[in-house]
Formats: C-alpha cells, structure tokens, sequence
C-alpha cells in the first residue's frame, strides 16, 4: 500500500509540474507553419488546420505508411530469426541518416529490425524489411503508393521507404489520414 501511495504523489506531482514545464516551452505559432492539420479523434474533427492541402516534401513521415505495411507483413513472425545476406545487405543504400550498421552475416529478429525502424527511425533497418517483404524496395514502394492510392490520398507519393529520397511528397491533410490508421493498427 505504502508503495501505491508513493507511485500515486509522484504521478499527481508530475502532473501538477506539467503546466510550469509547458509555459517554458516555446510553441511555434500558427503563422510560422505552412501546413497544418490537427483532428479530433473522438469527435472526427479537424480541430486546427492552415493550408492543410499545400503539397510539401514527405521527409520521414514516408516512414508512417512503411511502418503499417511492414507491420502488416510480419505481425505474424515477429519473433522470425532473419540472417542479413548479401542481397538484404545490397538493398541498403550508402545514404546519410540513422543506421544500425547492419553487416552480412548478421542475425537478429523482425521485431527487433521493426523496433529499430519504426521507434528508431534507423534507415538500413527500413530497408531491408521493405526488401524482405516485397522482395525488393521498389517493390515495397509500389505497395506504399498503391495503399495511398487506395485511402484515396491523391497528393501522396512515395519515392522511397525512408525519407531520404526527396521525391516523396504529401499534405498534412494526407498524413494525418495515414497517421490515424497507423494509430488504429495496435502491433503498430
């Protein structure tokens, strides 16, 4: 009981130091963003938006709509060894960005390369489960532009699995359309 009641006044005390931490926090304003969309899950809402259809470079949200269909792909065997062979190795391009500086030879599971990916934004982890599931990342591009085009995103294109290529371009409107049904996804 004595512990509860510990963890309970060390809960309400972090919550009574939210509002002094906020204040201290500088918030862009609306003005300096040149696209916004904000939406109210339980009401379904858009609950601030400026320009939310402006086209803009996708950058590492490219990384939302992966990590859905690589979530999809291999919920069932998450706890799959995968051996990094050379062909795996050879889908990774020598690009800038996060790497797990994965080699040939190395072992590790899918979980883990989907852990690194989506929570660690690490590239080469992207990469190779793209190659993985569809064979290769052009392959697993088609499969991200083609569910796009299926949600009916009609701005969203996708050039590559991570970002990186400057190509993959979308709206704000059209991420927070991927962002939801990668919210509704609990392996996600």
């Amino acid at each position: 009981r004595m512990i509860c009641l510990l963890i309970s006044l060390l809960l309400l005390l972090s919550f009574l130091a939210l509002p002094s931490f906020a204040a201290t926090v500088p918030i862009p304003s609306m003005d300096e963003a040149s696209s916004v969309y904000l939406k109210h899950l339980e009401s379904g809402l858009a609950a601030c938006t400026k320009d939310e259809n402006y086209l803009v470079g996708a950058g590492s949200t490219v990384k939302i709509m992966a990590g859905i269909l690589l979530c999809e792909k291999f919920q069932a065997y998450s706890q799959s060894t995968v051996s990094i062979s050379e062909e795996l190795y050879a889908a990774i391009p020598r690009t800038h960005g996060r790497s797990l500086k994965l080699t040939v030879g190395e072992n590790t599971t899918i979980d883990h390369l989907l852990f690194a990916a989506i929570c660690g934004s690490y590239n080469d982890a992207f990469y190779v489960l793209a190659a993985l599931a569809s064979g290769s990342v052009e392959a697993f591009v088609a499969e991200m532009n083609a569910r796009a085009a299926a949600m009916g995103l009609v701005n969203t294109v996708f050039e590559d699995v991570t970002g990186i290529v400057d190509g993959s371009r979308t709206t704000a409107a059209e991420v927070a359309q991927i962002a939801l049904v990668a919210y509704q996804n609990a392996y996600f």
